[in-house]
């Protein structure tokens, strides 16, 4: 025996219809939902992007001026470095003539007066000469 074959009403065919319709609207809000969804996301991505470029301009604006001030203090130094050098060789120059006069004149106790004045000036000037290094030795 033959299967029998089914036969359908144009009113069941509308129903069915019908009721797909309804199925596809609901698919249609679901989408629409999670369009909207996607859209409050992709706006949370832009407000970091953002953030994230803010922070980059701000991160090189700062190292930007660190190498300045690197740059002075390197500046600062080397200056330092030949203030330090040239004191040192007046204080050279200093010690190097007192020990000359010493020899030509002889002992401190035999030198007369005048001369005695002199060479403590000298010694006054040198021991100035002395903390100026030393205050520019201790300098961070």
């Amino acid at each position: 025996m033959p299967a029998k074959k089914k036969t359908a009403t144009l009113q069941q065919v509308y129903e069915k219809l019908t009721e797909h319709d309804g199925q596809f609207e609901k698919v249609f809000e679901k989408l629409t939902e999670h369009d909207k969804q996607f859209e409050k996301i992709d706006e949370q991505f832009t407000k970091v992007i953002n953030r994230i470029l803010n922070l980059e301009v701000t991160v090189k604006t700062e190292i930007a001026r660190l190498d300045k001030r690197i740059d002075d203090l390197l500046g600062n130094l080397d200056k330092f470095a030949k203030d330090f050098e040239s004191l040192t060789q007046e204080y050279h120059a200093i010690t190097a003539a007192l020990r000359r006069i010493e020899r030509v004149l002889g002992a401190p106790e035999q030198w007369p007066e005048s001369i005695r004045s002199e060479m403590d000036s000298v010694q006054r000037r040198l021991s100035s000469v002395e903390e100026r290094i030393l205050a520019l030795e201790s300098r961070p």
